[in-house]
């Protein structure tokens, strides 16, 4: 378990954030943008001087302070997803990490939220946190194999999903990761085919998703 990083000057270089997308721009979730079901509200984009490091597939965005027990989990990498430092990185030990492990844990975690657990475990006030020195004795339970590939594909089904091409069939076997990113893509589009009809300079589909 880790922080999320500090997206400071010193640490990033000069950076910009914004609501748009821009290309080799990074996601950048607030633990309070994830929704109560697990998938992301809002994003932001950010640019920055120096490299950033990104969440890499199987960690577990946690939300650690204030909403606490909110989680997402990163299933692939396309996005280059970053939080801030009230984010809590859960990330697997193994190099080569199994997502079903990931995916299991992080719905096991939305589900004790859920319950109202971390309501009874979190110290402090405005919300509480749950951070890195709380899990010593945090029990997770050994979930049978089939029961975690069952859980995962509710979660990340690796359904092909397209702002320019809508399959009813991929959309149906969709996850909640992929229906997570399919909304930021349709909606990035959607913003640059409005200011275009504006300017009168409307382009083919093409243009736009090639432009993501």
């Amino acid at each position: 378990m880790k922080r999320g990083p500090n997206l400071q000057v010193r640490d990033l270089g000069r950076s910009i954030t914004s609501p748009n997308y821009r290309k080799n721009y990074h996601v950048l979730v607030y633990p309070s943008d994830i929704s109560d079901n697990g998938y992301i509200l809002r994003e932001t984009f950010l640019g920055a001087r120096n490299p950033v490091w990104y969440m890499k597939e199987g960690d577990i965005l946690f939300a650690a302070e204030g909403t606490v027990g909110k989680m997402f989990v990163i299933c692939d990498e396309s996005m280059k997803f970053i939080t801030n430092i009230h984010g809590l990185i859960i990330s697997p030990t193994n190099s080569k990490p199994r997502l079903d492990d990931s995916i299991s844990l992080g719905l096991y975690l939305h589900f004790l939220r859920r319950y109202g657990y971390f309501d009874l475990v979190s110290v402090g006030g405005q919300g509480g946190s749950f951070a890195v020195n709380y899990w010593d004795n945090f029990k997770v339970p050994d979930f049978d194999p089939e029961l975690k590939r069952r859980m995962s594909r509710l979660y990340h089904s690796g359904a092909r999903l397209a702002p320019n091409k809508h399959s009813i069939q991929e959309l149906e076997r969709a996850g909640v990761f992929e229906l997570n990113q399919f909304r930021i893509e349709c909606q990035e589009v959607l913003k640059v085919v409005v200011e275009d009809i504006k300017s009168d300079r409307a382009r083919s589909p093409e243009d736009y998703v090639s432009a993501l």
